[in-house]
């Protein structure tokens, strides 16, 4: 065994062991054989239909009282007065308030009867209204509850409140006639009216969203804010919001059977939040501009005890590393030469059972010579980082990239600031042995390779 030397040139933060030695490989094969069964009947199995999965624990009817996604109305002109009339039945049903663009078409013309109209005298009434007309005259509209709604625009935005019921105004008056005038009453008319009535209506799509936060995995019992939003909160020139009516969230676990189905510990307007026991999705339904929409946002929960890596998630592994972190001398008042960097072996036992084996290398601030080869049946190791991300690292001279010590123009070293990752050095042996490296700091346990695009932080779990 070639003992390692320690490097005379000042060292960076982290600079773990240089060594050599075996590449330790497993090789594990099994094999499985499947046996085919078959049974043989006379008539088909008679199916079994699910029932549909309801995913929002709302009642029965929700999503069923949508307002009218679209709807139209061609009415019949009135030859006297040269209006239509609304039906008996709601150009559309809108249980919620709702924004709807809403287009309007056709010219009424009066005509001549009795008297003469020249062409170039004939009133043509416009299905817009005009500032200069307060009468409205042939403008088309609907009525809502008890109020009248005027189309200013072929194509209008309007927020309605009530079914509508569409309808053309009159176009004019008609005399009152008798056995020597014309006009209304039984007698021939004076003038009529001709055109068209047609309104129609589709509401506008507003999404419903939903977000948390924080945003990222979450950790096992950590309480995240769920919130229900919109695409669009206004139209221009209404100052009235887009509604969001019978807001209904419910989590649903991952694990099947789980308990963890506390949809809300608590909820305030748009909001919802809950304390995380395992990986699940949050669905939210609500009415959104008269639309019923639902939404999912699943959410992975790490429990910082289970990363997954059984040479990891032990006991034996927890008390080494808390004696790991002990050993190192770790706090932000301490000085960073009294701190110090320590380390040790993975073992995989015989029996599958698992022990940590430390370095026998003396322990430095800001590095560690191991004079030792990895013992046999290794699988990983790990070392402290005695330091908090963007420390500014004083102690461990100047900063390194690429194997070359950086200096400013005047010759001062540059100091690194903790970045929380390994350093170049670290690298070196996951290089040289094929082992996973492990790197304790203040705030994770981060698993990394000779490849630092696949460095892994892991949170800390006790230690």
């Amino acid at each position: 065994m070639k003992a390692i030397k320690k490097e005379t040139a000042p060292k960076e933060r982290g600079r773990s062991v240089y060594t050599r030695g075996v590449q330790l490989i497993a090789l594990l094969c099994s094999a499985v054989t499947v046996v085919a069964c078959h049974d043989f009947i006379t008539e088909p199995r008679p199916l079994t239909v699910a029932a549909p999965r309801r995913d929002l624990s709302c009642d029965p009817n929700c999503g069923a009282t949508s307002s009218s996604t679209a709807g139209g109305y061609d009415g019949i002109i009135d030859t006297i007065y040269g209006g239509a009339p609304e039906k008996a039945t709601p150009t559309g049903v809108f249980p919620h308030p709702t924004f709807v663009s809403v287009r309007v078409v056709g010219v009424v013309t009066q005509i001549a009867r009795a008297l003469a109209v020249p062409d170039s005298s004939a009133i043509k009434r416009q299905p817009t209204s005009n500032p200069s007309d307060p009468g409205m005259w042939g403008v088309m509209g609907f009525r809502s509850g008890g109020a009248m709604w005027w189309a200013s625009d072929t194509v209008t935005v309007a927020r309605v409140v009530n079914d509508i019921y569409a309808m053309r105004n009159d176009a004019g008056g008609q005399p009152l006639g008798d056995a020597t005038h014309c006009g209304k009453g039984g007698y021939q008319l004076c003038w009529s009216w001709t055109g068209q009535a047609h309104l129609e209506f589709t509401r506008i799509h507003v999404g419903l969203t939903i977000s948390r936060t924080p945003d990222t995995t979450a950790m096992v019992n950590s309480t995240v804010a769920f919130s229900a939003g919109m695409t669009q909160e206004f139209f221009p020139g209404n100052p009235n919001p887009v509604d969001m009516s019978e807001l209904t969230w419910r989590w649903i676990p991952d694990a099947f059977a789980s308990t963890d189905t506390v949809t809300c510990s608590s909820a305030s307007g748009r909001a919802c939040s809950r304390e995380l026991i395992g990986a699940g999705t949050m669905h939210v339904g609500a009415y959104v501009n008269g639309e019923w929409q639902e939404q999912t946002l699943h959410v992975d929960v790490r429990d910082p005890c289970h990363t997954g890596l059984d040479y990891i998630d032990n006991t034996v592994m927890d008390t080494a590393f808390k004696s790991l972190w002990r050993d190192s001398h770790y706090s932000p008042t301490t000085p960073q030469s009294q701190r110090q960097e320590v380390g040790g072996w993975i073992i995989r036992n015989g029996d599958g059972s698992f022990s940590f084996q430390r370095f026998n290398a003396p322990s430095m601030p800001c590095g560690i010579n191991v004079n030792e080869y990895p013992p046999p049946s290794v699988v990983a190791f790990v070392h402290t980082h005695p330091w908090e991300h963007f420390e500014i690292q004083t102690t461990c001279g100047p900063a390194k990239f690429k194997n070359k010590y950086l200096y400013h123009s005047d010759g001062t070293p540059i100091y690194p600031p903790y970045q929380n990752m390994p350093s170049e050095d670290d690298r070196e042996i996951p290089l040289l042995f094929g082992l996973s490296g492990f790197v304790l700091d203040n705030e994770y346990l981060t698993k990394f390779s000779s490849d630092p695009q696949f460095d892994q932080p892991l949170a800390r779990c006790g230690y």
